[in-house]
């Protein structure tokens, strides 16, 4: 039903009856590859043009294992429970791994889009109070360094390739 308060009109949803369920990303994730582990999880294969390289299907145990060892990876950054890091990439399976190894290890997502230019990666990255940006490789160097952060490209694999120079 439709409110207004103060002048403000705004939408309260009705919640009789409903609760909110308490569990993460993280625990759904836990929870599949427990209840189906060698079930498909993730399939990603859309782009003939590279010859297969993209061409991924992970099972639940799998993705969990990846998922599980981007976050150890994301910890041992150095990064802490509510920090921001931003991702610029394009859709790639990186991104689901980077998406919930965040939820676990309790950072908050900031997504860039990756056709963004400087002055609008900029702008995102103030606002959201990014501590690290993580992007795929191809992403224009001289930006990042620009603005003086802190690197880390990820594997498929779930392994850092080692943090990029300043």
């Amino acid at each position: 039903m439709g409110m207004i308060n103060n002048g403000l009109s705004y939408w309260q949803a009705e919640t009789e009856g409903i609760e909110l369920l308490n569990t993460t990303l993280g625990d759904l994730l836990d929870s599949r590859a427990e209840q189906i582990p060698v079930r498909e999880a993730v399939v990603y294969s859309c782009y003939p043009e590279f010859g297969g390289a993209l061409d991924i299907r992970w099972t639940y145990a799998e993705y969990r294992a990846r998922v599980n060892a981007v976050a150890k990876g994301l910890i041992a950054l150095g990064l802490n429970k509510g920090d921001h890091v931003a991702v610029w990439a394009a859709n790639l399976p990186e991104w689901l791994l980077l998406e919930f190894a965040a939820a676990k290890a309790g950072l908050v997502l900031v997504t860039v889009n990756p056709v963004y230019r400087a002055n609008e990666l900029e702008y995102v990255l103030k606002q959201g109070d990014v501590k690290a940006l993580l992007l795929d490789g191809r992403s224009p160097q001289r930006i990042i360094r620009a603005r003086g952060l802190a690197t880390y490209p990820v594997r498929r694999d779930g392994r850092w390739r080692g943090r990029s120079e300043r």
